[in-house]
């Protein structure tokens, strides 16, 4: 029985362990990257508390929504009443899904499996609004620039908030995960520039990427995905990994 070693967080694709599992593939879920609260609520908390002077959120990963939602959930009825009046272009229905009863309107992007990510694709959704006023940005201190990069070129202003903090595991974590695996499944860039700095060629099991950004970065590395997901879900995840094991 092949062996795939998911590197995704606990919470991360409910589901995709059953479905990989219903394949007759052993799976070992190893998260390699932890998600913590931000040294403090205080910068996020203000900026909710002035939503009204943004033109809305940009909202890329369901981290950061449920980051906001909680937040919103402790505010006060005034801050509340706010956001129900605000606007969130999301990456995707799992981003929306926190946000909703708590922000009045939720756009999904898009694009979020294209080239630049959801990131690009929140981005450009934003662009095409051609919002007035600046966009509050809550995300975690691994993002990428491709958000404020895309919109500081069309001269809309952002204004980013931590909203969470990510601790990736170290290289001996990394090596041993990886232990007598056929495949291994990478959700991130941080993770695939991880793996492929702690793991040696000959070591290394086929890897399946969530989408093009985290393929790009591990092909970057010297470690070129065997196969990549059309979509991050879990099933599109599970039949990528599944066609591949099969084919040899």
């Amino acid at each position: 029985m092949p062996t795939v070693v998911v590197t995704l967080s606990d919470r991360a694709l409910d589901g995709l362990d059953a479905l990989l599992a219903g394949f007759d593939v052993e799976v070992r879920r190893r998260p390699l990257l932890e998600f913590r609260p931000p040294a403090s609520w205080a910068p996020l908390d203000a900026a909710l508390g002035a939503l009204g002077r943004y033109a809305g959120l940009a909202v890329t990963s369901p981290r950061a929504a449920e980051a906001v939602a909680a937040r919103l959930a402790l505010a006060s009825p005034a801050v509340r009443r706010q956001a129900l009046a605000a606007t969130a272009w999301v990456a995707g229905p799992r981003t929306a899904e926190p946000l909703r009863g708590q922000v009045g309107t939720c756009l999904a992007a898009d694009g979020a499996n294209d080239d630049d990510g959801a990131a690009g694709a929140v981005a450009r959704a934003i662009v095409a609004a051609r919002p007035e006023g600046p966009v509050l940005f809550p995300s975690g201190d691994r993002r990428r620039d491709v958000l404020p990069a895309l919109l500081a070129e069309a001269g809309i202003a952002v204004e980013e908030v931590p909203a969470y903090r990510s601790l990736l595991a170290d290289d001996a974590t990394a090596r041993a995960a990886l232990a007598g695996a056929d495949a291994v499944v990478v959700g991130s860039p941080s993770v695939a520039r991880l793996l492929a700095h702690a793991c040696p060629v000959h070591a290394r099991p086929e890897l399946v990427a969530i989408g093009p950004t985290t393929a790009a970065a591990a092909s970057g590395e010297g470690w070129p995905p065997a196969a990549v997901a059309e979509r991050p879900s879990a099933d599109a995840l599970a039949h990528r990994v599944c066609a591949l094991l099969l084919a040899y």
